[in-house]
């Protein structure tokens, strides 16, 4: 293939990886908006029904305020669950580009083992910066805080390539035993 085939390739390959990071992260932001939504209602709305008892049900269920606070806190929560999911689904080729450059083309079960080497290795350097902090005087707070938000999100990354590869790897195998079983 030519030089100009393959720039032609890799600039649609970016855009149409563009259109789907920007795609996925407005549908995060429409859903974490409902999810807000929903939550300022589950704190307003169930304060109009004090008093107002369902007969024949036990409490909790029989309390209209805490039956009405209860369905818009869980419509909030899957709202903001399906925000987060939206936003791994926009991340997700990040994170591919990412391992690939990290681990390059190995087995699943050495990448694995690679991150649960690297969650180890970060989880020892951000115990042992702990004590050091005490030597930055009344930024110590600030920089414990860092180091640990900073440690939760490279763990974050690093579960959810573990959890990407084992469901992938399962996923194949589970493919070829329905392909055997039921054979086209």
């Amino acid at each position: 293939m030519s030089e100009a085939g393959l720039d032609d390739k890799k600039s649609w390959k970016t855009a149409e990886l563009k259109r789907e990071l920007s795609s996925r992260l407005v549908s995060a932001t429409v859903y974490l908006s409902a999810a807000t939504a929903f939550y300022v209602l589950s704190l307003i709305l169930p304060g109009l029904f004090t008093g107002i008892k369902i007969p024949g049900l036990p409490p909790p269920l029989s309390d209209m305020e805490w039956l009405l606070w209860a369905s818009l806190f869980i419509s909030c929560l899957v709202f903001a669950i399906t925000a987060v999911y939206e936003v791994f689904r926009a991340v997700d080729p990040l994170f591919e580009v990412l391992s690939k450059r990290i681990h390059g083309d190995v087995k699943p079960a050495k990448r694995v083992a690679r991150d649960i080497a690297l969650i180890l290795l970060i989880v020892l350097l951000a115990t042992a910066t702990n004590p050091l902090t005490a030597l930055a005087g009344s930024a110590a707070t600030a920089i414990k805080v860092t180091v640990g938000l900073t440690t939760l999100i490279i763990l974050v990354v690093l579960l959810y390539d573990i959890f990407r590869t084992v469901y992938r790897y399962v996923k194949s195998y589970v493919e070829i035993l329905i392909s055997k079983v039921f054979p086209a």
